[in-house]
């Protein structure tokens, strides 16, 4: 699986929980700033634990 399709694949999941999350890291940066080198893919999750197990 490509990036982008983990990262869509992963927006998908976490929009069906409506589970506010950013992606931030070197991706968030070339979306919305800077580009980086990097190529990893960070997200930060504000999750109660009811969505948990659903993750």
């Amino acid at each position: 699986m490509e990036q982008i399709e983990l990262i869509r694949h992963a927006a998908r999941t976490l929009d069906a929980l409506a589970a506010p999350y950013a992606l931030v890291g070197s991706w968030g940066s070339g979306l919305y700033g800077e580009p980086r080198s990097t190529r990893d893919v960070d997200i930060v999750l504000d999750l109660n634990l009811a969505q948990v197990p659903e993750l």
